[in-house]
């Protein structure tokens, strides 16, 4: 993992009332979407030739943060 542990650690502050409730799934999926985006430009910065890596990274931070959205505004199928 190319992320710091000092951004870990700041990311984790930012979250440190994080209870896994109902009412608190949305605050987990943006403290993924933090670490991965965090990683994605820890990447950038000291190997910017793994552009697969940054990718796939933000890749799936946008999908997790997309997902925390829908759960947020109560995007849920109503079907089968």
């Amino acid at each position: 993992m190319y992320l710091k542990k000092e951004t870990l650690e700041q990311i984790k502050r930012k979250y440190s009332d994080l209870i896994v409730s109902d009412d608190d799934v949305v605050d987990a999926f943006n403290l993924v979407n933090d670490i991965m985006t965090a990683e994605a430009d820890a990447i950038k910065e000291r190997e910017s030739t793994a552009t697969a890596s940054i990718s796939r990274l933000e890749s799936a931070a946008y999908e997790v943060f997309s997902i925390g959205g829908d759960i947020e505004n109560e995007n849920f199928s109503e079907g089968e």
